[in-house]
């Protein structure tokens, strides 16, 4: 009786150190998903992220382009405006010698 005890508590101990070692196991399969899916969710938060800036950045660079654009109009414009004022000046100048 004495030995078949011992050889029950023998295959009881067997069994649980079986069942904790698949428990453990699967476990650590479960965290190295969860890892995984971390990882793969927070790699597409960053590509969504870089689209994004990817996105403004082309705006931005289209927004710098028209305002080149638009500030070379306001250089030919002013050049032309001053070109016209100095020769009304000149005209101007040039009457006032005249009745001199």
């Amino acid at each position: 009786m004495q030995i078949e005890i011992t050889v029950l508590a023998s295959v009881f101990g067997v069994v649980i150190a079986v069942g904790t070692f698949f428990f453990g196991r699967v476990t650590a399969a479960q965290k190295s998903g969860e890892s995984a899916g971390e990882f793969r969710s927070d790699i597409q938060y960053v590509k969504r992220l870089l689209e994004d800036m990817l996105l403004e950045q082309r705006n931005t660079n289209k927004t710098v382009a028209d305002h080149g654009e638009r500030l070379a109009k306001v250089e030919e414009r002013t050049a032309s405006a001053l070109k016209r004022i100095d020769d009304e000046i000149s005209k101007q100048r040039q009457s006032v010698r005249d009745k001199e």
